[in-house]
């Protein structure tokens, strides 16, 4: 449908002269366009306090011909207001720039500490168990994070792969990603870190695992990502408007990378044990000072 704005603000512009119920929906979609992009008839009914039918009742005075339609535009609208990591850090540096009132590093770790609160949730632990299970039954953990995400894929497979050896990394060589796809199995996993903005490569990479029935985990910064919709474990960092994104993301693989090491004991401490004798013995690392 044709429209200047977007759809939350066609729904700002006419949610008065709407029936009651339809307008108490309206108010709700309004206020939570992130989560309601999300959500199912059902689940946007129970929510916003409404029967499923005057939901559907309002795609149609909205002018859609399906209820999936507009709830890809509400997701549209909410990714557009949100803005990105890329807009807050430039604002942040303006800000800071002028006012020259906090020291940097104070700044920084200021700002993780409370990105730390969003990311200690409830859900978020249940989904970090989750996702660690799916890991440890996984045949091959396959790690992809594009542009600003590879160096957290990177560091995981390296945290990883100093104890556990069935990781394969496949952020490098971007050119041969949807070749090494199809060598991934059902009984594989696919990690993926992705932040917003979204890379498109990471989502179409995952809509062809989601196809051929391969579990997906998620980390990402915002839940309207639209790989979680299909994602079998999401743990949202809830950090895009954070000016120092990628920190909670890295304290993320550093726990799902302890949690594997944990669970894998005593094996995954044997073999630390082992190449650290090895490096030893090739003197390969300075151990005392010179």
């Amino acid at each position: 449908m044709e429209m200047s704005g977007t759809i939350v603000d066609h729904i700002i512009e006419i949610k008065d002269s709407l029936p009651k119920k339809q307008r108490q929906l309206c108010n709700y979609i309004v206020l939570h366009s992130g989560e309601a992009g999300m959500m199912t008839v059902a689940e946007l009914a129970q929510h916003a306090g409404v029967g499923t039918t005057t939901v559907m009742r309002l795609v149609q005075d909205l002018g859609y011909d399906s209820y999936n339609r507009l709830k890809r535009d509400i997701m549209s609208a909410s990714m557009r207001q949100l803005g990105s990591s890329y807009g807050n850090r430039m604002q942040t540096l303006s800000f800071d720039s002028k006012s020259g009132k906090e020291h940097t590093l104070e700044h920084v770790l200021t700002d993780f500490r409370q990105v730390s609160v969003n990311l200690l949730t409830q859900n978020n632990q249940e989904q970090f168990n989750k996702a660690v299970d799916l890991l440890l039954k996984a045949s091959w953990i396959n790690v992809l994070g594009l542009r600003s995400s590879q160096v957290a894929a990177l560091y995981f497979e390296y945290a990883v792969g100093l104890f556990y050896p069935k990781v394969r990394q496949l952020s490098t060589e971007q050119e041969y990603l949807f070749d090494r796809l199809l060598l991934l199995h059902s009984d594989d996993v696919l990690l993926v870190i992705s932040q917003w903005p979204c890379t498109k490569k990471t989502i179409d990479a995952a809509l062809v695992c989601h196809r051929r029935n391969i579990p997906i985990i998620l980390v990402t910064n915002t839940r309207i990502n639209p790989i979680a919709e299909y994602a079998s474990a999401v743990i949202d960092t809830d950090s895009v408007s954070s000016s120092s994104d990628i920190l909670p993301v890295m304290a993320v693989m550093e726990a799902l990378s302890y949690e594997i090491g944990k669970r894998t004991a005593p094996q995954s401490t044997e073999n630390m044990t082992a190449l650290e004798e090895m490096l030893r013995e090739n003197h390969l690392i300075l151990w005392d000072s010179v």
